[in-house]
């Protein structure tokens, strides 16, 4: 989430995370790419060797998934959706984290 394909974000992220999605698809010489962007992912599993930081933020996911559930995936919705797509293929393109999440929701792919 934060891609900008015009490369003209004010945050650098934004640029940078732009430039890469533009780059793969013009110089990559791939048939497909799909371009996932998902956005809050929660951990399904916990590792005992998270930085402070993540650990603190881990509640904030939680609330997120309550007030703004578009916004939140867990780690193994993500991984199922983007097998989803590499198995059967889809003809859009650009998946933000609510198509991630309609994927899953579509083709019964629990989360």
């Amino acid at each position: 989430m934060g891609a900008d394909p015009m490369e003209q974000s004010r945050f650098l992220f934004g640029r940078i995370k732009g430039k890469t999605e533009n780059d793969l698809v013009k110089e990559s010489g791939l048939k497909e790419i799909y371009t996932v962007r998902p956005a809050a992912i929660i951990f399904t599993e916990q590792t005992p060797n998270k930085p402070w930081y993540e650990r603190a933020l881990a509640p904030t996911l939680h609330v997120f998934k309550v007030i703004k559930p578009a916004w939140v995936i867990t780690s193994i919705g993500l991984s199922r959706a983007i097998l989803y797509l590499v198995k059967n293929g889809h003809h859009a393109t650009l998946f933000e984290n609510q198509d991630l999440r309609n994927i899953i929701s579509e083709n019964h792919l629990l989360e």
